[in-house]
């Protein structure tokens, strides 16, 4: 069986370096690029290898393209920002999904039983952030292995 190919996601960078390439060979030939780097660089280099972020950004604004722009900050710092300064994120559909997977993980259990936990423990039918769901959860958790224990210990004892 042949193994599939998975396609690795380009990073920026490498973005910014093939559009500044097909600007390059819409305007200019690759001798006169080269020249272009080598005055860029300031004599050092005439690979395009060696320009910078912001270099390669001139080039592509020079030959009328739009220069792209890096993120200031990492996904973690600004979740962590988010986090710190108190802002709530709201509840995704994959938490919800899996809420009521675990609920219905004991039989029995109805979606108007899972609307009244959620509405003794966070004061609404159905939680609207993830630290309401993640609380919903977590009893849901404590209630399965109560329920696990004591099917074990019925088990047990016949």
């Amino acid at each position: 069986m042949p193994k599939s190919k998975v396609k690795k996601k380009k990073t920026l960078e490498q973005l910014q370096h093939g559009a500044m390439w097909d600007l390059v060979k819409r305007n200019m030939t690759e001798d006169q690029f080269r020249d272009w780097i080598f005055t860029l660089t300031n004599g050092e280099s005439e690979s395009s290898a060696a320009l910078t972020f912001e270099m390669k950004n001139h080039v592509i604004t020079q030959l009328g393209g739009t220069a792209f722009t890096r993120p200031s900050k990492s996904r973690r710092t600004m979740q962590h920002e988010r986090q710190k300064n108190g802002v709530e994120t709201l509840v995704t559909p994959t938490m919800m999904d899996l809420m009521r997977s675990r609920w219905r993980m004991v039989e029995g259990r109805t979606d108007e039983g899972l609307e009244q936990l959620s509405l003794n423990i966070i004061k609404v039918k159905k939680p609207r952030t993830t630290k309401e769901c993640s609380k919903v959860i977590e009893a849901i958790k404590s209630m399965n292995s109560r329920e696990i224990s004591k099917q074990k210990a019925k088990q047990e004892a016949a």
